[in-house]
C-alpha cells in the first residue's frame, strides 16, 4: 500500500483493512482515504482522524439526497427515517441514508479478529445502543436491564441446545456461531 501511494494524495481501499499502522504511514501524504463499496469495519477509523485524514465512505445518487447519521443512536435513526418518509411522500425523492454502526463480532467464527477485547469492551460500554436509548429514556431500573438481558441470553442458549439436539445432520452443528460458553 505505502508503494501505491508515495506520491498520491488520496488512496482508495476495497476490501484491505487499514489498521492504525498502515494510516499512520499513509499519513504524512495522503489526506483522503476512498472505501469503495459499504462497510468501515476494517478501517481504523480513531486512527484516521487522529491522522487528520478525510474518510469518505457515502454513496451518493444523481436526485437523491445523502445522509450519514450515528446508526447506534435509536433517537438519530428514527428522526432520519422520519424525515425521509415524509420527503418520500411529498415526492422530492429517495434518500440515501448511511448509518455507520460497530459489528461487535464477525458474520462467523473466526471472522472480526482485528478489533481488540479492549475496542469491543469501550464500544460495549459507551456507545451500546440499547443502553445508551434506555439512559436517555430513563425507563428501567437499576439493574432491570442486565435481568433483561440475562434472560435473553438463557433464551437463546435453550433454543440453540434444542436446535442442536434436533440436528440429524452432524455438519450441520459447525455452522451454528452462537457459543454456548460465552457472553457473545
Amino acid at each position: 500500500m505505502r508503494k501505491l501511494t508515495e506520491d498520491a494524495p488520496a488512496a482508495i481501499v476495497a476490501l484491505q483493512p487499514l489498521r492504525a499502522a498502515h494510516i499512520a504511514a499513509l499519513a504524512p501524504r495522503v489526506r483522503v482515504i476512498g472505501r469503495t463499496g459499504v462497510g468501515t469495519d476494517t478501517i481504523d477509523l480513531e486512527a484516521a482522524r487522529a491522522a487528520r485524514i478525510t474518510f469518505l465512505n457515502r454513496p451518493t445518487y444523481s436526485g437523491s439526497t445523502s445522509l450519514s447519521i450515528h446508526g447506534q443512536d435509536v433517537f438519530a435513526v428514527y428522526e432520519v427515517a422520519v424525515s425521509a418518509r415524509a420527503r418520500a411522500l411529498a415526492g422530492d425523492g429517495p434518500t440515501f441514508i448511511e448509518a455507520r454502526t460497530y459489528r461487535y463480532s464477525g458474520h462467523g467464527p473466526g471472522e472480526g479478529a482485528h478489533r481488540t477485547a479492549d475496542e469491543v469492551a469501550r464500544w460495549l460500554q459507551e456507545r451500546n445502543p440499547i443502553t445508551r436509548c434506555v439512559r436517555r429514556l430513563g425507563v428501567l431500573g437499576s439493574g432491570e436491564l442486565e435481568l433483561f438481558d440475562k434472560e435473553a441470553r438463557q433464551t437463546v442458549d435453550e433454543a440453540v441446545r434444542f436446535a442442536v439436539a434436533r440436528t440429524r445432520v452432524a455438519s450441520l452443528r459447525s455452522d451454528i456461531s452462537h457459543d454456548l460458553n460465552t457472553n457473545q
